[in-house]
């Protein structure tokens, strides 16, 4: 046994030196910068540019990657939220189990004023840890971003009680504050999710607000790019 050991050891060679970072010589570094990656390109390509940029102390970088993701459709959504779970089982473990982040995580007393520190909270709330995704979701509360309040959405319809049970109030509440715009990214994700084991509690939710909605709150949801939407709408 020891000597099979010590000939795989050979085969894959020694161990990376140190945790992994975002300037490793890796599949993440491959990538152009977060700001040059747009809306349309391939999930797989997104999630890994919002995974290094999330890493990334940048500001810049960061607020950009919040505007592509804010940008996506629900659909596109959907595949980056599953492709950044993947993607997460190659990141280290931090010795803070709150937190994915090597630094900490967004400072609380910044988060609510720049918008680039949420992207931290929207990559970790896709993090193959139910207990992260809860508090990153908890963190998002009060978050008026695309980004933000399409992760929130879909992690309503998640497959862990009580990762649900935090998100749902957080997007109710987000649905009766915000304008058309916010509201129909919420909406297309919530249209894409509607399919998934738990995702008709938000759906219904959605279906009763448009039914009530008079006609000028409907009118943003009617001119909006998103076409499920309109057809909801």
């Amino acid at each position: 046994m020891r000597r099979l050991v010590g000939r795989l050891r050979r085969l894959l060679g020694p161990s990376p030196a140190g945790p992994w970072r975002p300037t490793d010589e890796d599949h993440l570094r491959a990538l152009p910068p977060p700001r040059r990656i747009g809306s349309d390109a391939d999930p797989s390509d997104l999630a890994r540019a919002a995974l290094r940029a999330a890493y990334d102390r940048a500001p810049v970088g960061r607020a950009a990657m919040v505007d592509t993701l804010g940008a996506l459709d629900g659909r596109r959504w959907l595949a980056v939220d599953q492709e950044l779970r993947r993607l997460w089982w190659d990141a280290p473990e931090w010795p803070d189990p709150a937190s994915p982040w090597p630094h900490g995580g967004p400072d609380p007393a910044v988060t609510r004023a720049d918008r680039s520190d949420s992207l931290r909270d929207v990559v970790a709330a896709c993090h193959r840890d139910g207990r992260l995704r809860e508090a990153a979701v908890r963190r998002l509360a009060g978050r008026r971003e695309p980004a933000a309040l399409a992760v929130l959405a879909i992690r309503c319809a998640d497959w862990v009680t009580q990762v649900r049970d935090a998100a749902r109030p957080i997007v109710a509440d987000a649905l009766s504050t915000v304008d058309g715009a916010a509201s129909a990214v919420v909406v297309d994700v919530t249209l894409a999710a509607r399919a998934r084991h738990e995702g008709g509690w938000l759906a219904a939710h959605v279906d009763r607000l448009l039914r009530d909605l008079p006609a000028p709150a409907l009118e943003p949801l009617l001119v909006t790019g998103r076409r499920p939407v309109r057809r909801a709408a």
